[in-house]
């Protein structure tokens, strides 16, 4: 993961994005990668200016809390705000570009490899996702090659 955290720090800096906010999934990957962007931010003269830590229950984060950690960095006082970083699961990017869709939040967002399962398909439904990138290709899945595979691993 440090790779992947280097990778987006860099690519903030290119971006420009000099004062960020950070949302995350209040467990062991959420916290332990904001920890390591904290360090890493810092190094590279880039603020956190606002984090929001989401609990999870029952696999599911809480649509209000979602919007109100959305309402926190859109109303943000001291500055302009001017990219979002996300460490969480598929379902909590899910429900944080539903919520960003109904309030028309506007700001470039970078989603960790835990939000991966989002695919092309899935953004598309949403009217705020305008472009993406992937840092690592979709799994491609070859029939003659599975069959190859059982043909050499079957007991004849």
């Amino acid at each position: 993961m440090f790779i992947v955290l280097q990778v987006i720090v860099s690519l903030m800096k290119k971006l420009a994005w000099n004062y960020i906010g950070v949302i995350y999934e209040n467990n062991s990957y959420g916290v332990g990668n904001y920890q390591e962007m904290k360090k890493l931010t810092y190094r590279r003269d880039i603020c956190i200016a606002s984090e929001s830590a989401i609990s999870i229950t029952n696999g599911i984060v809480s649509p209000e809390q979602m919007k109100t950690a959305i309402q926190s960095l859109i109303f943000h006082s001291e500055s302009r705000i001017v990219g979002l970083v996300v460490f969480a699961s598929t379902k909590t990017a899910e429900i944080l570009l539903n919520i960003t869709d109904i309030l028309q939040f506007r700001l470039g967002m970078i989603f960790s490899e835990g939000s991966s399962d989002i695919g092309t398909t899935t953004l598309e439904s949403f009217s705020i996702a305008k472009g993406a990138f992937y840092s690592s290709p979709p799994m491609f899945h070859f029939e003659s090659f599975s069959g190859h595979w059982e043909s050499i691993l079957t007991n004849k």
